[in-house]
């Protein structure tokens, strides 16, 4: 029974045939990089050739000069018989990765056809969020201060 069923599966995993091997994506057209502690996070948005292309992903391959981090974009291209759209289709992709050593300055984003190379920023500490009382409270100030500036207006008449 063991053994039937390992054949099964090995013949199942015969018959669907070599995993599709990614390919670098057809051009790379924005990237952003922001160090968050020990964390450092990568955006980018490019373009496919057409349509059909799955799993996008961003791979670490290394730091290049010691100074930027070599990142490839790629994703596994539609199979040949598939009908896809022929133009080209956004892709957008984040990844989120232990940070490179302070010396790196830079990410190296590489496609098919082009590079990008974004700067690597710190993440920008934000100011404590506005409650919806706090804009009320805006909106009151500004009301008052409005009826003052007229005041004067109506007295000159």
């Amino acid at each position: 029974m063991r053994i039937g069923a390992a054949i099964l599966c090995f013949a199942i995993a015969l018959a669907s045939g070599p995993a599709a091997a990614q390919s670098l994506v057809f051009r790379v057209d924005q990237a952003t990089a922001v160090r968050d502690g020990d964390q450092l996070v990568v955006h980018v948005k490019g373009a496919a050739r057409t349509g059909g292309w799955a799993h996008p992903r961003l791979v670490v391959r290394g730091v290049s000069d010691n100074k930027h981090l070599e990142i490839h974009f790629m994703a596994t291209p539609p199979q040949n018989a598939s009908a896809v759209v022929q133009s080209l289709v956004p892709v957008n992709v984040s990844l989120k990765t232990r940070a490179p050593s302070r010396s790196v300055a830079a990410v190296k984003v590489v496609s098919e056809t082009n590079s990008v190379t974004a700067k690597i920023v710190a993440k920008k500490k934000h100011a404590p969020q506005a409650t919806a009382r706090d804009h009320s409270e805006n909106r009151q100030t500004q009301a008052a201060s409005a009826t003052t500036r007229l005041r004067p207006e109506f007295l000159a008449r």
